[in-house]
């Protein structure tokens, strides 16, 4: 209150609470709650009462001290109220009189009221909460009404992010071959299969891009969901793959599905056995062939902004 040009912020998901500050003396503030994603019913709780109180009795001799409760008292709006509100900060530092901060802390408490948030556990992205506040006065009449929007971090529904996917040799197999020398005979080669401890694990691992799809549009500590994605190996494989994924907070999502994806193939011209004249070269022995497979993705999605966050939670914690 006390700023006519404020009418709302961005607030964290994990908000609990929220203040009033710079209420006014002898003005009533009756409040209600709305949110616009889960139900549209307004949430009212009682009213804050601006008091009426007396001037208060002080003990204080500090003129300053003495004026600035006066203005706190009689202050005509919540903007005066603000300015005061400063003057007092400004002056609490070079008080030495016990008394006197103990009398002015007391009254700027007076221009402050915690608000009982309704929506209990954790916010969702795309949310807009309205918080109204009428201004009565002590007659219970309504002076004005006061309109505030708050609203959550916008976030697609679609998560991006960024992980290593592992297609094992289960349900597409294909050996590797290479051209063996006859030493006996000049241009002389034996195509022959790669043993066992040619390939190894991490030949199966592609760096991929992934797409998932909430299973529900609100924030949770666990959740599934649907993905697709890309991906490229070592050795130049290209994969595309769809599956079901598990999300886990915000940022770890852990896939699983079918992945079609581009292996080596022994060329058709050739078999094993075969005989020929030249020292082929993998490239020349193979062809790349797309072939259905299984795949496990570790994915990890980076937080957009985290300056922008540090900077919203912080001033969540407080409403004017």
């Amino acid at each position: 209150m006390g700023d006519d040009n404020y009418k709302g912020q961005q607030i964290d998901l994990n908000t609990k609470s929220f203040v009033i500050i710079n209420k006014k003396k002898r003005v009533n503030y009756k409040i209600s709650w709305q949110k616009s994603r889960r139900d549209n019913t307004a949430f009212s709780i009682d009213a804050l009462k601006g008091g009426g109180q007396a001037a208060a009795d002080t003990s204080c001799s500090n003129e300053d001290v003495e004026d600035i409760i006066d203005g706190l008292v009689n202050a005509k709006n919540e903007k005066e109220v603000k300015e005061f509100v400063t003057k007092a900060n400004q002056i609490l530092p070079t008080l030495a009189d016990g008394l006197c901060k103990t009398d002015l802390l007391k009254e700027i408490s007076y221009t402050r009221a915690p608000l009982d948030f309704p929506y209990g556990g954790r916010l969702s992205y795309n949310e807009v909460i309205t918080l109204t506040v009428e201004r009565l006065g002590l007659d219970e009449k309504l002076i004005d009404t006061r309109t505030y929007i708050f609203e959550t971090p916008q976030r697609d529904r679609w998560l991006i992010h960024y992980g290593l996917t592992y297609a094992p040799n289960a349900i597409s197999r294909f050996s590797k071959y290479y051209a063996l020398a006859d030493t006996n005979a000049t241009n002389k080669y034996t195509i022959k299969k790669e043993n066992k401890n040619g390939p190894k694990p991490w030949d199966n691992i592609s760096a991929t891009i992934n797409f998932t799809y909430p299973f529900h549009g609100d924030s949770r500590d666990f959740d599934g969901g649907f993905t697709g994605g890309f991906g490229l190996s070592a050795g130049l494989e290209v994969s595309g793959h769809a599956g079901l994924s598990m999300i886990v907070g915000q940022n770890i999502i852990l896939s699983s599905g079918i992945v079609m994806i581009q292996k080596h193939k022994l060329n058709g011209e050739y078999k094993e056995g075969d005989i020929v004249k030249t020292n082929l070269n993998f490239d020349a022995l193979h062809t790349k062939v797309w072939v259905p497979e299984l795949f496990f993705t570790i994915g990890y999605r980076f937080p957009s902004n985290f300056v922008a966050a540090k900077k919203a939670n912080s001033e969540a914690k407080k409403t004017e």
